[in-house]
């Protein structure tokens, strides 16, 4: 998952659910040594790719609404 993260959605608005509730809307800024790195304003989450169970590409927009 760490090479599909890195080449397909690097740089992309995404939605990560890591299971018991633990959702997260931010942006992938890097995907290295098994620990996904996303950067929310001026803070980063930083979460193990092994505990991610979904990860999807969305638009601003969606939350817009």
């Amino acid at each position: 998952m760490e090479s599909f993260i890195s080449s397909c959605l690097q740089g992309r608005l995404v939605d990560v659910y890591s299971g018991d509730g633990a959702w997260f809307h931010s942006e992938v800024f890097s995907c290295v040594d098994g620990v996904l790195s996303l950067k929310s304003g001026i803070a980063y989450i930083n979460v193990a790719v092994e505990k991610i169970i979904g990860i999807w590409g969305t638009c601003k927009e969606e939350y817009e609404k």
